[in-house]
């Protein structure tokens, strides 16, 4: 096992977040616990959707766990889609055609039909912190297999999301979740120095410049 890969397993960061935030405010705890009911009304379709997505949220996390990526990324897409899915259904938006599919997330976007997709900045409706969280787990899925672009393109997502004005996310959450990728992303740097550098060494370093480079960019917004 590498050193990249001892990291990954040495804690899961969404436990120590849920420590730190003290299991307080909505979308601010990674692992908040969910209290159902038997009581009926209007609340009900919520609390099921919010089972379902908290459902498929951890059986993609034990996918991760158990190796089976492949199967871990659809299912953490699978959250997105679904939360999507579910908050346009909640706008009275109809889904019935496109699925509330990543590929027409593009234009969900704030600003109207006149924000043009391809900017990358521009917060992205319909997401929640299940979505956050998602796309969070993504990003570290991707930096196991040094895949730039895909760490870059849901990097970028991440951001997205958060900076939405209904996605739930607070300042202080999105910072820590920063601060943590900061550090993933500096031991993904010193595992591959310590094995000699090469080819591994500088893929590492170029993710490196790209996600300090994004996240200094985002924050100086």
């Amino acid at each position: 096992m590498s050193d990249s890969e001892e990291y990954e397993y040495e804690y899961d960061e969404s436990d120590q977040e849920a420590m730190d935030d003290g299991g307080g405010g909505n979308g601010d705890d990674e692992e908040q616990s969910f209290d159902y009911t038997d009581d009926e009304g209007d609340s009900q379709p919520q609390e099921d959707g919010e089972a379902a997505l908290e459902n498929s949220y951890y059986n993609a996390k034990s996918e991760r766990d158990d190796d089976e990526l492949a199967e871990a990324r659809e299912t953490f897409e699978s959250v997105v889609r679904m939360e999507i899915a579910q908050n346009k259904k909640a706008a009275g938006i109809d889904t019935s055609e496109d699925g509330g599919g990543e590929e027409n997330d593009a234009m969900d976007v704030e600003g109207g039909d006149n924000v043009k997709s391809t900017n990358l900045t521009t917060p992205l409706k319909y997401h929640g912190s299940w979505s956050y969280k998602a796309i969070k787990q993504l990003v570290k899925l991707h930096l196991r297999s040094m895949d730039s672009t895909a760490i870059m393109k849901d990097y970028s997502r991440m951001f997205r999301v958060a900076s939405a004005s209904d996605a739930g996310i607070s300042p202080n959450y999105m910072e820590k979740s920063v601060n943590r990728m900061l550090d993933r992303v500096s031991n993904l740097v010193a595992a591959a120095g310590s094995g000699g550098g090469g080819e591994g060494g500088n893929a590492s370093h170029v993710i490196a410049q790209n996600v300090y480079g994004k996240c200094n960019f985002m924050c100086t917004l």
